[in-house]
């Protein structure tokens, strides 16, 4: 993703000046998303973004925590408007992901996977 999202057209940040910034923000980070020649050596060429619509997928729910470090809930809250028939499902707590926090999110999400059930808009789970 981190690479192969990348828009070819546009220009990209220097990687010596983008490590030098997650290793001051992020210093457990950086190792993971940044570096010398990251993606310059990835063996894929980027093909740009994509859109997102979910066009005749259906109902399609979306998972987002209020205190998640590496997708925030603003970024959960677009997707899921991004989405022809998305449903934003918010988890309160402070981690990566919700599925599995409580039983209000895991009824959700296995009540929709298993019986096809999409939870009201506006669930959220504390």
């Amino acid at each position: 993703i981190t690479c192969l999202d990348r828009d070819p057209d546009e220009p990209q940040p220097d990687d010596a000046e983008l490590t030098k910034r997650y290793q001051e923000v992020a210093p457990r980070m950086w190792p993971t998303f940044a570096g010398e020649g990251f993606c310059e050596t990835w063996p894929v060429p980027p093909t740009g973004t994509v859109e997102i619509t979910g066009m005749g997928a259906g109902p399609i729910v979306v998972v987002g925590t209020t205190g998640d470090p590496a997708t925030p809930l603003e970024s959960s809250r677009a997707m899921a408007d991004a989405l022809e028939e998305g449903t934003l499902v918010i988890v309160e707590a402070d981690q990566h992901t919700g599925y599995g926090v409580n039983e209000c999110v895991v009824n959700a999400v296995d009540d929709y996977l298993i019986d096809l059930t999409v939870p009201e808009p506006g669930l959220v789970c504390s």
